[in-house]
């Protein structure tokens, strides 16, 4: 299976530790599979339709990193 390397910034890489289910907490793989990044990826996209927007539809916090780790793993 092909490996990516994908740069993450420090807050994208505490983001996904904090909250992507499938990452252990104790360490974070440099590489990721393909599998990984489309699911990353369709996590991150749900999870910015659920709590990535404020009550105005502008973009939040979450919203910000979310939108910037789908960005990340576009592949």
């Amino acid at each position: 299976m092909k490996e990516y390397k994908i740069k993450l910034s420090l807050k994208e890489v505490e983001y996904l530790i904090n909250n992507y289910h499938d990452l252990k907490k104790s360490r974070l793989d440099v590489c990721f599979h393909e599998n990984q990044i489309e699911n990353i990826r369709d996590w991150a996209s749900e999870q910015l339709q659920v709590k990535g927007f404020d009550s105005d539809y502008e973009l939040n916090e979450n919203g910000k990193v979310l939108e910037s780790l789908i960005d990340s793993f576009y592949r």
